[in-house]
C-alpha cells in the first residue's frame, strides 16, 4: 500500500512564519523568521545566515546578544 504526504506541511511547522525585508525598490535583502514555540525570531540575510535576533521585549540584537537598537527606531 503506498500513499502520498502533503509535503507543504511535512516540512515546517505550522506555527513558523516568514517575511521578506525589501529595499525601496523592491529587492530582497532578507527575511524575518519565527519559529515558533516561543523562540527568538530571527534576522537572517538573502543566504539565510542569521545576522540578528528580535527579543520579546522589542529589542534587536546581534548574533552575540549584544543590543543593537529596538523594533520602534527608525533610521
Amino acid at each position: 500500500m503506498s500513499y502520498c504526504r502533503d509535503s507543504s506541511t511535512a516540512s515546517t511547522p505550522a506555527t513558523s512564519t516568514s517575511w521578506a525585508i525589501t529595499n525601496t525598490s523592491r529587492q530582497r535583502l532578507g527575511d524575518v523568521y519565527n519559529p515558533g514555540g516561543g523562540r527568538r525570531v530571527q534576522i537572517r540575510d538573502i543566504s539565510r545566515r542569521i545576522t540578528g535576533y528580535i527579543e520579546r521585549d522589542g529589542t534587536v540584537t546581534n548574533t552575540s546578544r549584544q543590543r543593537v537598537g529596538t523594533v520602534e527606531e527608525s533610521h
